[in-house]
């Protein structure tokens, strides 16, 4: 099935693989164990808020907001609050980009597909950039890659359950974290119901101090 012939449902989609990246509840551990002094093993709780959406390029076809056919990307801003166990209460923003292409050239089939042989779900490539701020001000930037895929043997629209994996590297960190490396695997689904979609995830990582 054709992007402009599922316009509509794709960009809602779209939108819901964003929220399964972004939006991570799960348990974790009561504590978190590390190898050496300096690597150290990390758990994260976090709530998401949804901040921005938009579609580009913008021109006929593809409306910034409601996105469209000619559409070929998506961006989104999210903000979270969580806890990270052994590091604490943190705040995070993030920003999403989603590649489809138009007509969804950029995208891979899932493995859904119809009767005929042919696909009907696909993976969206991904890339995410966010920065985690801790109580005392310190912070980790990291940017990750990955991909938004349909999770059900059969996907009309494109619009059903959503998962998503990313696999990030930390690029910086400032206070207790300065020269610190390190990087993480989130997994995360999206799956809408009648009273709104329910998000679940988990992030394993690990951040080696530089002292």
């Amino acid at each position: 099935m054709s992007f402009s012939s599922t316009a509509k449902n794709k960009n809602l989609y779209l939108i819901l693989a964003v929220l399964a990246c972004a939006s991570l509840t799960y348990a974790v551990p009561a504590r978190a164990w590390s190898p050496t002094p300096n690597i150290i093993l990390v758990e994260e709780t976090t709530h998401q808020t949804l901040t921005g959406v938009t579609f580009g390029p913008v021109g006929p076809g593809c409306d910034i907001n409601a996105g469209g056919p000619n559409c070929a990307y998506l961006d989104a801003a999210v903000t979270e609050t969580g806890f990270a166990i052994p590091f604490g209460p943190f705040t995070s923003a993030r920003t999403v980009h989603l590649l489809f292409g138009v007509g969804g050239i950029y995208e891979r089939p899932s493995g859904s597909h119809d009767s005929a042989g042919n696909a009907n779900g696909f993976c969206t490539p991904e890339i995410d950039t966010f920065t985690d701020t801790f109580a005392d001000g310190s912070s980790l930037s990291s940017s990750g890659q990955g991909a938004n895929c349909c999770a059900l043997a059969d996907c009309p629209a494109n619009a059903g359950p959503t998962t998503s994996e990313i696999t990030a590297i930390i690029l910086s960190g400032t206070g207790r974290f300065a020269g610190a490396t390190g990087g993480d695997i989130d997994s995360a689904v999206a799956s809408p119901s009648s009273s709104g979609t329910n998000f679940i995830g988990r992030t394993d990582a690990y951040v080696l101090l530089a002292k």
